[in-house]
C-alpha cells in the first residue's frame, strides 16, 4: 500500500508542477505582450527634459551678431504674455483651498457673512492665527500654523490672508 500511495503522491505532484510551468509560460507571454515600451517612455522623458532645460536667455558678445533659437523665443514670449499670478492667489490655490472650500465651520472664500467677524478683529490677529495657528474656543475649528506647510514664509501666508480677505469683503 505504501508504493501505491507514493505513486499517487508523485502523480499529483507532477500535475501541480506541470500546471505551475504552464502558468509561468502564460505569465511570460502576457508580460511580453502587455509589457512596457521602454523606448516610448525614454522618448517622452527626453522630450520633457528638453522642454524643462530650454535656455532662458542669450549671451551676446560685443561685435558678434547672434540670433536666438526659435523655440527659445517662443517660450520666452509665452512667459511674458501670461498674466502673472499673485503670490496670495498662488498660495491660496496651492494650499488654503483644501480647507477653505467647504469644510464645515471654516470660512469659504467669498462668504462675506463668515468673514465679517474675523475681519472685524483686525488683520494683525488674522495674520497671527494664520502664521502661528489657532484653535477655536470649543476646539471645533483648528487652523494649523502656516496652513500646515512650515515651508511657507510669513509673507506668503500674509499674502494668502490678504487674498482671501480681499475676495470676501
Amino acid at each position: 500500500m505504501d508504493a501505491e500511495q507514493d505513486r499517487v503522491f508523485f502523480y499529483n505532484y507532477s500535475i501541480v508542477i506541470g500546471l505551475s510551468v504552464v502558468m509561468i509560460v502564460i505569465f511570460i507571454v502576457l508580460a511580453r505582450y502587455l509589457g512596457i515600451d521602454e523606448d516610448a517612455i525614454a522618448l517622452k522623458q527626453s522630450t520633457r527634459v528638453s522642454a524643462n532645460t530650454l535656455p532662458v536667455g542669450v549671451v551676446n558678445v560685443a561685435g558678434e551678431a547672434t540670433e536666438a533659437p526659435e523655440s527659445m523665443l517662443a517660450a520666452v514670449a509665452e512667459e511674458t504674455d501670461a498674466e502673472p499670478i499673485d503670490m496670495g492667489q498662488r498660495v491660496y490655490q496651492g494650499l488654503c483651498i483644501s480647507c477653505h472650500s467647504g469644510l464645515p465651520g471654516i470660512p469659504k472664500l467669498g462668504d462675506k457673512a463668515a468673514w465679517e467677524n474675523r475681519i472685524a478683529q483686525g488683520m494683525a490677529l488674522l495674520y497671527e492665527h494664520s502664521i502661528k495657528g489657532f484653535i477655536s474656543a470649543g476646539g471645533t475649528i483648528a487652523m494649523p500654523a502656516k496652513g500646515g506647510n512650515p515651508n511657507l514664509t510669513d509673507e506668503e501666508v500674509k499674502a494668502a490672508v490678504d487674498y482671501m480677505v480681499a475676495n470676501s469683503q
